[in-house]
């Protein structure tokens, strides 16, 4: 008789997660069960049960993963644009509009009224996240004068919610006027708070 072999539990909360994220790609979070999950990996429902407490539990993972992801891809971004300030904000802020570029069914399920809750807790979490990546650039154009303020850390906790609520406002999806409107407007606030005038600064943003 063959031996049963024992995973490593935390090589099967990965592979959990994986399978979780594939599925939420494919068919969406809500179209996802945890019955789907456990047999794309033809495991029993207690071994999810054991990793994660509710299917939201896993979603929470998912994102993490994500923002571990786009966590990695702005400190290469910023490395790769070399020791100018100005060049690393606009490394950064090409590469955080892509996080809902590649992740729509996620990020369509958070954006419904009925997901405020988590969605808050997950925006919250990505903020901490890569608010001192931001920070190190602003700190570095305060030192190399290119941007002029007292505090960097705060500005750039500032910015980062200034873009996640424009980014979240109902006329930002519609082309026209309006939708132009808003991105001039958070483009001169960023530039304003961070005593700058950089032209094109949220241009990734809009397309």
């Amino acid at each position: 008789m063959r031996k049963r072999v024992s995973k490593d539990p935390e090589v099967r909360k990965e592979e959990l997660v994986q399978a979780a994220n594939d599925l939420f790609h494919k068919k969406g979070y809500e179209n996802t069960s945890v019955s789907d999950i456990v047999r794309r990996l033809k495991v029993a429902q207690g071994t999810f049960y054991y990793h994660f407490p509710s299917k939201e539990a896993v979603l929470k993972a998912v994102v993490r993963k994500i923002i571990d992801r786009f966590e990695e891809r702005i400190g290469l971004a910023q490395q790769r644009a070399g020791d100018s300030a100005k060049a690393q904000l606009f490394a950064i802020l090409r590469v955080l509009p892509e996080i809902a570029v590649e992740n729509p069914k996620v990020v369509e399920f958070l954006h419904r009224s009925e997901n405020a809750a988590v969605h808050q807790s997950i925006m919250q979490e990505g903020l901490e996240r890569l608010l001192p990546l931001l920070a190190r650039t602003v700190e570095l154009g305060v030192a190399q004068g290119d941007f002029r303020m007292k505090r960097p850390l705060e500005t750039s906790e500032y910015i980062l919610a200034s873009i996640s609520y424009f980014m979240h406002h109902p006329d930002i999806r519609t082309p026209g006027a309006r939708r132009t409107a808003l991105f001039e407007a958070l483009e001169e606030s960023v530039n304003r708070a961070l005593g700058a005038n950089l032209e094109g600064l949220l241009q990734r943003f809009r397309k």
